[in-house]
């Protein structure tokens, strides 16, 4: 297995900003705006994409990781599909409605166009220098075992534990000038520059917590992206060196474990 470069890889905190986009078309009532479901995932990750690929075909939705792709319904080559048919099937398509809600412009009548695949927006969002510090976690699944009179016999799944997550980055300021990009300590408090941040939590009465991510892009054009997800992540230590301009950083996750996805 080949060792993750950090140095080339990109490691992000982000905020629970539902991520949005708008395709917007030529016809009058034809634009949607698209808004992520959860605040997990990374909203970026999931593109939109509509196709008219024949010169008959039906109103038909594919979702891959995701990935939506959209293809049009067509008769003799003339779209016919409307921003409100459209809203409404992937409402009732289940796997694009866990990504995705769809408002549509008005009542929705103008028909939609061919759109390239686009990705939602993030919201909040800075990367985190790391220079010679890594990042670390422990995911845990305990075990209970029970015995029958002294002898090994059941296992159960015991409670479940928090995933610990520990990483180091360059101290370079611990707040960030006024109207500047929000430093990794603002964005892990919510304060100075980012304030308005938002919690990554579900439950916005739990404790204000963040998102964390490694971009791992090899150099080799053949192979996808992997993204790295640590999600609802609160920070409990911060520890300073001022020496060597650096702070070490620990915390639980409100998961078990982390989650992956590859992106081309």
């Amino acid at each position: 297995m080949a060792k993750i470069d950090l140095k080339n890889a990109t490691i992000k905190i982000w905020d629970g900003t539902l991520g949005t986009l708008l395709t917007d078309c030529t016809a009058a009532l034809s634009d949607i705006t698209w808004t992520a479901v959860s605040k997990h995932m990374g909203s970026r990750l999931i593109s939109i994409e509509f196709d008219a690929t024949g010169a008959d075909e039906s109103l038909a939705i594919a979702v891959t990781g995701t990935a939506i792709v959209v293809t049009l319904e067509t008769i003799s080559s003339v779209v016919q599909t409307t921003a409100a048919d459209l809203v409404a099937a992937i409402a009732l398509n289940a796997a694009a409605a866990a990504l995705v809600t769809g408002v549509e412009e008005g009542v929705g009548s103008g028909i939609l166009e061919t759109k390239a695949a686009a990705n939602l927006s993030q919201g909040n969002s800075i990367s985190i220098t790391i220079g010679e510090g890594t990042l670390s976690y422990s995911e845990k699944t305990p075990r209970e075992f029970v015995k029958d009179r002294g002898n090994l016999d059941t296992v159960r799944n015991a409670d479940q534990e928090p995933m610990d997550v520990s990483f180091d980055f360059i101290w370079d300021f611990i707040t960030a000038e006024s109207g500047g990009t929000a430093t990794v300590e603002e964005a892990l408090r919510r304060e100075g520059e980012a304030a308005a941040w938002v919690t990554s939590a579900t439950d916005t009465c739990q404790p204000y917590s963040v998102g964390l991510e490694i971009i791992n892009a090899p150099s080799c054009s053949s192979v996808n992206d992997e993204y790295t997800m640590f999600e609802e992540f609160y920070q409990e230590n911060l520890d300073h060196d001022a020496k060597e301009g650096t702070v070490a950083c620990s915390g639980r996750c409100n998961k078990t474990a982390a989650s992956h996805y590859r992106v081309a």
